[in-house]
């Protein structure tokens, strides 16, 4: 989820952007991670690496996310000037 506002500024634009999960994926990423947690604290270990990689995989896959999602937005307002 984008979200953003545009301001002008002297002879261009300031940009802010807001970027975020999507509720359902936070939702189960959240669930997920708090139950093999809980199953990690009944000494069960591979529950705990299961949170850690959850947490990793979500993290990670979010961040190229936003990189793609920025340069798509990058070459979009830049192509709007040569018009």
């Amino acid at each position: 989820m984008i979200e953003g506002t545009f301001r002008s500024k002297d002879r261009g634009a300031v940009v802010t952007l807001n970027i975020r999960m999507a509720w359902p994926v936070m939702i189960f990423c959240f669930c997920f991670i708090a139950f093999t947690s809980w199953g990690a604290t009944h000494g069960n270990a591979v529950l705990f690496g299961m949170a850690l990689f959850m947490y990793f995989m979500a993290s990670i896959c979010f961040a190229i996310e936003v990189r793609i999602a920025m340069k798509r937005l990058l070459d979009l307002l830049r192509s709007s000037n040569t018009r």
